[in-house]
């Protein structure tokens, strides 16, 4: 099962975050696929429009925090490598989408937590269920905020 489904209907590329088993948190596969898609949509002639959305309950509960604790099993060197690939990965998924020619819609429902936020504020426009709920969160887990938060906020 693919952490991230493309379908193509009518020129609407509907992009679904696909783990709503971990409320879709931001895996590495996602974030992969994620950037590959989007320079896919943004050269594809038959795509007008972009809609994000997570699969379940929640759009979108940030990065893969189960994931990073795995990690600590890790040595500390790889430690490193993998935090910095989190990092790294993450900027130019944001980049594609504020360079992205067509529009994006945020489809919202539940909670769009840390890297959510910062994905929901990156599109062109947010479409919030009456459950949808926002929260940069990066305090309850003890890292700094950021996913493009601090350069999207601003100007949301």
């Amino acid at each position: 099962m693919s952490h991230l489904e493309v379908t193509l209907e009518n020129g609407i590329a509907t992009l679904t975050m696909n783990r709503p088993e971990a409320r879709n948190a931001l895996s590495m596969d996602m974030r992969s696929k994620l950037n590959d898609t989007l320079h896919d949509i943004e050269n594809d002639s038959t795509v007008r429009c972009v809609v994000l959305k997570g699969a379940g309950e929640h759009f979108m509960a940030g990065g893969d925090v189960k994931g990073m604790g795995e990690s600590i099993k890790k040595s500390s060197a790889e430690i490193r490598k993998e935090f910095m690939l989190r990092i790294h990965d993450l900027h130019p998924i944001m980049f594609a989408m504020r360079r992205m020619p067509k529009p994006i819609i945020a489809s919202c429902r539940g909670a769009a937590a840390g890297a959510g936020v910062s994905f929901a504020l990156a599109c062109d426009l947010v479409i919030a269920a009456e459950d949808a709920f926002f929260t940069l969160a990066y305090c309850k887990i003890g890292t700094s905020p950021d996913g493009s938060s601090s350069f999207h906020l601003p100007r949301a």
